[in-house]
């Protein structure tokens, strides 16, 4: 799943929080032009806007390798 952190309602992290527990072996990876690193959950990998095409890719092959 890729997660805008910033999101109407539930925010993005919080998304993340109740997939990841529900759904462990989903890979999650954050994003936002809002918010930096250091402010969202650790354990998601997390690119910051604007992002390229191959960040989004790099972020993903761990789930893709397996």
């Amino acid at each position: 799943m890729f997660i805008d952190v910033r999101m109407p309602g539930m925010s993005g992290a919080e998304l993340a929080q109740a997939v990841r527990r529900a759904h462990p072996h989903i890979q999650i990876v954050l994003t936002s032009g809002y918010v930096r690193e250091d402010e969202v959950p650790t354990g998601f990998p997390f690119i910051a806007k604007p992002w390229q095409p191959g960040d989004v890719k790099s972020a993903f092959e761990p789930a893709l390798r397996s």
